[in-house]
């Protein structure tokens, strides 16, 4: 399975990328002058890039749902030191067989 069959490398992709930067980007703008954690924030718009590929599905930067996710997969992937994402979630090897190589 190659990316393409994702959406990668069409406009559509194009499109939507730029929607997560316009996003991220009006949530900086929020922030002015202040201090400002954007670790969440870009775990979740690169989230809500790949949401919409999969599911059609995009959250907003404030989703206290999709935040306590992000925190715990966050402290999962923390606590398992240099332990391979595929140890962690080995059904990714399903969905995509190129990155156990």
């Amino acid at each position: 399975m190659i990316s393409r069959d994702f959406g990668f490398g069409k406009s559509s992709m194009e499109e939507l990328i730029n929607e997560e930067v316009l996003q991220f980007s009006a949530e900086l703008d929020k922030h002015l002058n202040q201090p400002i954690s954007v670790k969440n924030k870009f775990n979740i718009s690169v989230i809500n890039g790949l949401w919409t590929i999969i599911a059609g599905k995009r959250f907003e930067l404030d989703d206290p749902e999709l935040i306590d996710i992000v925190g715990k997969i966050d402290e999962m992937t923390a606590q398992s030191g240099n332990t391979n994402i595929l140890q962690i979630m080995p059904f990714l090897r399903h969905i995509a067989p190129d990155m156990t190589k």
